[in-house]
């Protein structure tokens, strides 16, 4: 009996053995392949600045217009918003510069100043009384006419009539003076023996 429950276990495991399907797989793992995963940006459309327009007006005509150091043809440039640096030129005037901060239509209104001349009289000590006190303040000057203040002062570029005065001496003289130069006015006195 021993042997026919022997025989009948072998018998058993062997059907089981047919109608089981095993499958053996390798313990060996395949290479590894680099992965590739595309990068995908966002598609990122650069924010669109307004553009407005920058006009320049002035008081002198004519006069040259530069923005941010470009020369800009007529009175008027259309630009992005912005930070601008404003020149305006012209003959015979200081520059104008100004910045904008250009978030609107803007009009900008340039007043221009006109070049003045510059000049200095100058008295030499040898022809001042020192034997009064402060000789240099008893000294008038005009200008066509008009008493100036002090021995330094400014002039509109043109003609002009220069007239010195001191107790009872007087010289005059008429200069045409040019915009943006310095002049220096020294009289003189001297005497002729005949």
């Amino acid at each position: 009996m021993k042997k026919t429950l022997t025989l009948l276990t072998l018998l058993l495991i062997s059907s089981l053995m047919t109608f089981a399907q095993v499958t053996i797989k390798p313990s060996i793992k395949p290479s590894i392949k680099p992965t590739i995963t595309p990068t995908i940006k966002p598609s990122i459309k650069p924010a669109i600045k307004p553009s407005y327009t920058l006009t320049v007006s002035s008081n002198v005509m004519p006069y040259s217009l530069f923005i941010n150091g470009e020369r800009v043809y007529g009175n008027s440039d259309t630009l992005v918003t912005g930070n601008y640096e404003v020149l305006i030129q012209a003959e015979g005037y200081n520059d104008y510069l100004t910045e904008v901060m250009l978030t609107q239509n803007i009009v900008l209104n340039a007043n221009l100043i006109k070049k003045m001349a510059y000049v200095k009289v100058n008295i030499p000590n040898y022809m001042l009384n020192n034997s009064v006190s402060n000789p240099k303040n008893r000294i008038k000057i005009y200008d066509n006419g008009q008493v100036m203040n002090g021995l330094d002062f400014e002039l509109n570029p043109g003609e002009h009539t220069i007239r010195i005065e001191a107790g009872g001496f007087a010289i005059e003289n008429t200069y045409t003076f040019e915009n943006g130069r310095n002049y220096k006015i020294s009289p003189g006195l001297f005497m002729n023996i005949e």
